[in-house]
């Protein structure tokens, strides 16, 4: 720049200046749009500006009105309705620069969200049981929400639980920690707003009582003290410290001492029991608070012999065999199954045969004797030295002779159509070998009382059922049972029935399934009837029939000897009375 005087002098050039020219400024707030927020939360507006020189200067505006600090920043607490938020920047140039307003943002509000109260369906639980949590319907702030639940264990801090619902079920097993649950649920709306309901609490107590458990039982003895454990369980088989009760006691066999427990310490009771009754199989349970145990099965072994029992012995008579079971017993009456001695037997009105008992099998032993004195009150003693048992008082009465002159002779049931009716022969066959055991069967006749059937061959008393003895008339009885065996074998069998079960003056006759037995036969003395029998093993009707003689089926040798000894009988009575006649005086 030169410079020239009114004198036309011009001066030299002066030095440079420089001249910084910049551009207007202006401004633009973020976030930018429409928004929309609850009343009362607060809007972070950032201002982002260009141009201008120097310092910059901020001005915020709500609607026209001046708002806000001089700052980049601006935190709009919303208001109610709908309202505008504006910024101007001004710039410190030597002629400040104000810039235009920045883009404006509407923001309308909604009314602020308000936290909601939530409850439990169940404020005390059982381990096991659950709570459902639930939330009052949440209206306020800017909707749709989303929730989140939180849970707080005892003694412990708020964790994340749950989903995103109004409720929330709290489920308990038997590991959840017992005590006071807390629980809150948070709510957050579109706006972004977050609120927090108060607190809901349930406490969760141990699960209750709900079964007994038994420690493992051994082989034990009747009558001696062993020990036992009985714990207090809940549903999760977890141990009831706090059980302190008492139980009842009791055992599947025999009885059990004590019948009660002592109490309970940290859910346990440890005590000696004595059982009476020995078996197999047995086991204990407990009682208490209508709650109960039961104990693994076991064993307990009789004690020692203590005495011997004898089953009931009906009337008999003198001379015939019948039999007698004799069971050894401990003081507890439990059959001491190891037991296999031969003990005496006497009887009180005579003797009695055989005089020792065939050896005890499982403790119990079955023997076939003969009495021969009568005696209205006799009585059978079994001994083993100091060890015996006494019978029932029983009748034995003598044998009564059949009158000759009987002539009454029934007919006979009449054989199926169809069969065949073979002879019947007076002797047994197969003949019994030496190895072969005989046993015997029980028939209860239509009074009710019993008659010994002994039985010698492979056919055995276990293969036989439903033994009874039945009188269609006064003449002719039936002995009818089922016989079962395995398919494919044969069976024999030589049956001793006692005559005074039988109708006098009647012989037996086996049907098989209905049909007349192919064969058969028998024998017979002054006691008894001794038939035998054949038949393939499977399973049969059998009936012995006791009836009148028939000559067109059935050869009588038996019968024929007592038919021929009778008139010789008659023949020796009348040659004594002819002698007699001879010896009188003519004048008698």
């Amino acid at each position: 720049m030169t410079v020239t005087d009114s004198l036309g002098t011009t001066s030299a050039q002066s030095t440079a200046a420089s001249i910084t020219v910049s551009a207007s400024p202006t401004v633009t707030i973020s976030p930018a749009g429409t928004l929309t927020k609850n009343v009362g939360q607060t809007q972070i507006f950032n201002a982002t500006r260009s141009g201008g020189s120097g310092t910059i200067h901020y001005q915020w505006y709500v609607d026209s009105e001046k708002d806000g600090t001089d700052s980049e920043t601006y935190s709009y607490i919303v208001l109610g309705n709908s309202h505008s938020v504006t910024c101007k920047v001004t710039d410190s140039a030597s002629v400040p620069v104000t810039s235009p307003a920045s883009n404006a943002v509407i923001i309308s509000s909604n009314p602020a969200l308000v936290a909601p109260t939530i409850s439990a369906s169940a404020g005390t639980v059982n381990q096991g049981q659950s709570s459902l949590l639930n939330s009052t319907t949440v209206s306020t702030g800017t909707s749709p929400y989303s929730y989140q639940w939180y849970q707080r264990v005892p003694g412990g801090n708020y964790a994340v639980v749950g989903s995103n619902s109004e409720s929330f079920n709290f489920i308990t097993t038997g590991a959840t920690a017992t005590g006071i649950w807390n629980f809150i649920l948070q709510v957050t709306d579109t706006a972004g707003a977050a609120v927090n309901s108060s607190a809901a609490s349930v406490a969760v107590n141990v699960a209750p009582l709900d079964h007994f458990i038994f420690s493992s039982v051994g082989v034990q003895t009747a009558g001696k003290p062993f020990n036992i454990t009985i714990t207090a369980k809940n549903a999760f088989n977890s141990t009831l410290t706090n059980y302190s009760g008492t139980n009842i006691l009791n055992v599947s066999t025999g009885t059990i001492s004590p019948a009660t427990t002592g109490n309970f310490t940290n859910g346990s009771w440890t005590g000696s029991v004595t059982v009476t009754g020995a078996s197999s199989g047995i086991w204990l349970i407990t009682f208490s608070s209508g709650m109960s145990g039961t104990s693994d099965t076991f064993t307990i072994n009789p004690s020692a012999l203590d005495h011997f029992t004898i089953s009931d012995i009906g009337d008999q008579t003198a001379g015939s065999a019948f039999n007698i079971t004799v069971t050894a017993k401990d003081i507890y009456n439990n059959t001491v199954t190891n037991y296999s001695g031969t003990p005496s037997l006497t009887y009180s009105a005579g003797t009695i045969n055989p005089p020792t008992m065939a050896p005890f099998v499982n403790g119990i032993g079955t023997t076939q004797v003969t009495v021969t004195v009568a005696n209205s009150n006799a009585q059978i003693t079994a001994a083993d030295n100091a060890i015996n048992g006494v019978s029932n008082s029983f009748t034995v009465s003598l044998a009564s002779t059949p009158s000759p002159g009987q002539t009454t002779s029934p007919t006979i049931k009449p054989a199926p159509t169809g069969t065949s009716n073979p002879s019947i022969t007076p002797s047994p066959t197969p003949s019994p070998t030496s190895n072969q055991l005989k046993t015997n069967v029980f028939a209860t006749t239509e009074s009710g009382s019993q008659v010994y059937i002994s039985m010698v061959g492979n056919i055995t008393n276990s293969q036989i059922s439903g033994v009874a003895i039945t009188t269609n008339n006064s003449a002719t009885t039936t002995i009818s049972f089922v016989l079962t065996g395995e398919n494919g074998n044969s069976g024999y069998c030589n049956m001793t029935i006692p005559k005074n079960a039988i109708p006098f003056g009647t012989i037996p006759v086996l049907f098989v399934d209905g049909l007349r037995g192919t064969n058969q036969g028998y024998t017979q003395d002054a006691n008894s009837f001794y038939v035998w029998f054949t038949t393939d093993f499977s399973t049969h009707e059998m009936k012995i029939q006791f009836a009148g003689p028939q000559i067109q089926s059935i050869t009588f040798g038996p019968v024929l000897a007592v038919g021929i000894a009778i008139p010789e009988i008659v023949l020796i009575y009348a040659v004594i009375a002819v002698r007699r006649l001879k010896r009188k005086p003519e004048n008698a």
